[in-house]
């Protein structure tokens, strides 16, 4: 197509292409690109925290949160369809923090929730307040459905000390695979809905997440410094 020629024009215009995940750079690998121009520089997070007070479920509640859009491709319905499966009584609260709740989309998931107390629509919050919020919760939810880079949630919750559930998709996957207390979860709310009934009848399951630190943005900028110096250097 005439846009894919273009973008393929303008790619190799280019000196260097950054990008922030593997799969990204498969992706243009597998459009011709020249391997040596394409960086895959992933992106830096916020500080860590001191450890966070909270133990799993100490007040008898698996508490979830989840921040950000609410928009198709961030997966929020997988949520829902999971919590709504489970009895009323189970001891289970899931906040929601983010813009675009008048959407289409947003107005079917309150039709969902309503009088529900186990979800809490919480609205937007000062960014410098994020991370200390996030203490006060058991598990970060990130349920996507399209093919996230960064993601900067995954590393804000880690840099408050959170373990995180997250779509085994995209840069999600990449981010936490592998990192005890973390989990990969299949797009399918039946899939989640397992995972929340295993966590609540055990929580030291997330008592001990091994959380990576962040990369720091003095790093990310000596890396892109090196390659531009060095631009074959791999």
């Amino acid at each position: 197509t005439s846009l894919h020629n273009s973008w393929l024009e303008i790619a190799e215009m280019a000196d260097h292409i950054h990008v922030l995940a593997s799969w990204s750079q498969r992706m243009l690998l597998n459009q011709g690109l020249n391997k040596e121009k394409i960086h895959l520089i992933r992106t830096a997070g916020p500080e860590t925290l001191p450890p966070k007070i909270r133990l799993p479920m100490n007040d008898g509640v698996l508490r979830l949160v989840y921040w950000g859009r609410c928009n198709p491709e961030k997966g929020i319905h997988l949520l829902v369809d999971a919590i709504c499966s489970l009895p009323r009584g189970t001891p289970i609260q899931l906040d929601l923090y983010g813009p675009y709740w008048d959407n289409k989309y947003a107005k079917k998931l309150l039709s969902r929730i309503k009088d529900d107390d186990r979800f809490n629509m919480l609205g937007t919050f000062p960014k410098d307040q994020l991370l200390p919020k996030l203490q006060n919760y058991d598990l970060a939810v990130i349920p996507s459905i399209w093919m996230e880079t960064g993601p900067l949630t995954v590393l804000e919750a880690f840099a408050s000390g959170l373990p995180v559930a997250g779509s085994d998709l995209g840069g999600i996957r990449e981010l936490i695979r592998d990192v005890p207390g973390c989990f990969l979860v299949q797009l399918k709310s039946k899939n989640w809905l397992d995972l929340f009934k295993r966590i609540i009848n055990n929580p030291s399951l997330i008592s001990s997440p091994k959380l990576p630190k962040a990369r720091t943005f003095d790093e990310i900028a000596a890396e892109i410094k090196k390659y531009i110096i060095n631009p074959h250097t791999n």
